[in-house]
This record gives structure tokens, sequence and C-alpha cells, in this order.
């Protein structure tokens, strides 16, 4: 609603009324402060006055009330140019409203009165231009997260199931790597027992045949069917270059345990220790190269994704 401002006057009193005045007082003048101001404003109307001899002047012990006119307070102020009133008050309509007459002690302050004047009563009003929309506090907010929440959660969510899957499958190729290296080291912790050296027909059995499947697994080679002799060559092919040492002495392992499972050969525990610390000491060899080949295959993925440098850039480095 578009609000007018208006101006308040105060009438004062023709120069005659200074000798005609109302019983007990004159008027000497009166302002407004400010002198302009919109309907509904608080605004001050000072008035001096001049008491008659022997009057007593005070604050009102109570306001009056008018449909137009809000009286919110009075103040009384004695000084030497006469006594002054100021009247804090409101107007809520324009034009000219007389003000209630206020009780100030030995005197009743009155005929006084206001007059507003719209700014805009000289001109044709018409209607205003039509307004653009308009919108509830917090829209732009709310605009905001629904687009953000439209245009970013499906890329976000797309991301965390991709990296969720690839979590997912780097956890699963792990525990498939770890898988035969934990069963055997179990087999080797049963063996190491004294209970595993009562029957050595038995320990060489479990021995050999866990030994097959953990290098069928690592290796990648079918262990299970080759011969005693076949193992060797076909051992050292799949771990050359570099093969040797620990390994070589599985073969011999092994042919002794054919013997004793087949041949009824006798073996002490002296020779079924010396023969598990054997196989775990290859099978520990043969662990720690295929994980450090695995980890120089992840470092070499890692850098074929990683984006080259320009020649320039890597040879103004070096």
């Amino acid at each position: 609603m578009r609000r007018a401002p208006f101006v308040l006057l105060a009438v004062l009193l023709p120069a005659e009324a200074l000798f005609a005045a109302p019983a007990g007082y004159v008027v000497i003048r009166s302002l407004v402060l400010p002198p302009t101001f919109y309907v509904g404003d608080r605004v001050e109307l000072r008035v001096t006055i001049q008491p008659a001899r022997g009057v007593d002047v005070h604050a009102p012990d109570s306001l009056p009330l008018d449909r137009w006119v809000h009286i919110d307070e009075v103040d009384v102020r004695k000084g030497p140019d006469g006594t002054e009133v100021s009247i804090f008050l409101e107007v809520y309509a324009p034009g000219r409203r007389a003000l209630p007459p206020i009780r100030l002690g030995g005197i009743t302050l009155g005929a006084l009165s206001v007059e507003a004047t719209s700014l805009a009563s000289g001109g044709r009003p018409g209607l205003s231009e039509p307004k653009g929309q308009l919108f509830l506090p917090g829209t732009g907010l709310a605009l905001a997260l629904l687009i953000g929440v439209v245009f970013g959660v499906p890329p976000l969510l797309y991301l965390s199931v991709r990296a969720g899957r690839g979590l997912s499958r780097r956890f699963r190729e792990r525990r498939e790597f770890e898988r035969p290296w934990r069963r055997f080291g179990a087999v080797l912790e049963r063996l190491a027992r004294s209970e595993g050296y009562r029957d050595p027909r038995g320990f060489y059995i479990l021995l050999c045949d866990e030994l097959r499947l953990y290098l069928t697994a690592r290796v990648h080679r079918d262990f299970l069917t080759a011969t005693a002799r076949e193992l060797g060559p076909l051992l050292l092919g799949a771990l050359a270059p570099g093969a040797g040492g620990p390994v070589e002495r599985l073969p011999e392992v092994v042919t002794f345990a054919e013997k004793v499972k087949f041949a009824g050969l006798e073996a002490g525990g002296d020779s079924l220790a010396r023969d598990l610390e054997a196989v775990e000491t290859a099978v520990g060899a043969i662990e720690a190269r295929k994980r450090a080949e695995r980890e120089a295959a992840r470092l070499s993925r890692t850098a074929a994704r990683r984006p080259s440098r320009p020649a320039e850039a890597r040879d103004a480095q070096l």
C-alpha cells in the first residue's frame, strides 16, 4: 500500500487571541517536529503558553481519547519564556482534526487542531503499474537447494556407486589373492604340532596335496597331476628368471614323500621337521615373489592412468 506524506499544521491563535485568550493562559508559539511525516508516525506538537499568575500547570494524570488523534504522552516543562507543553501524538486520517481538551492542572488546554494535507492531493491519482511476481522469503534459497539436489545428487550417486564398486572389486581380488597363502599357512601350523609327526605317511600326504593346491593357485600351472620328476622343471619354468634357491628343494621333498607313501620308507621326526621347514621356506620365497610382482603391476597401472605431462615440462624439470 502506498503511503502518502502529510504535513501537520498547528493552528495558531490569531494575534488578538493573546488579549482574549482562554481562561488561565495564552498561547505564545507552537511547532511540529518533524514538520513532514507519514500518517501513523509519532510526532511532537510543541506549544509554549503563558499561564495566568498563580495558576498551577503540570502534566495530566490521564490522557484524553480521540478516534483519529491518538495522544501518547504529554510533557510539561517550565522555562523563562513560559511553560512549554510537548504533546506526542499520531494522526490516523488526513484533513483538519481537533485535539481533545487536555487537563493540565489548573488549566484545560484546548482550541488546538491539526490539519493533515496530502502532498498527492493536488494530482490526479490513478492506477499504478502492476507489480512483478512476489516470492515468499526463502524462496530463492529453496530453489537453489532444489537445483543443487536435482543436478548434484545424480553425479554424486554415480561417483559413489562407481567408487564403491571399485573398492568392492579390489577387496574381492585381495581376498582371492590371500586365500591360497592363508589355507597353506593353516596346514603348516597344523603339521608343526607334535601330533603331526606321529603318522609320517599321513604327514606327507597332507603336505604334498596342500603344496600342489597352493602352487596351482599361486603359479597358475597344473601341479595337481604333475609327477615328482615333472614338478621341478614346471616350477622353475613358471618362476624363471631368478628362480632357484629354496624352491629347488621342493622336488626333493616330493620325491622323498612319494617313497614314504608308496614304498613304505621309514621317516623319523628329524626328517619330517627338516622337510616341513624346507617347504615353508620355499613357499615363503614364492609368496614374496608373487606379492612383489602384484605390487609392481599395481604401480604400473596407476602410472598408466595418470595424464602424461608434455615433453617440454619433463625436459624443463630435468
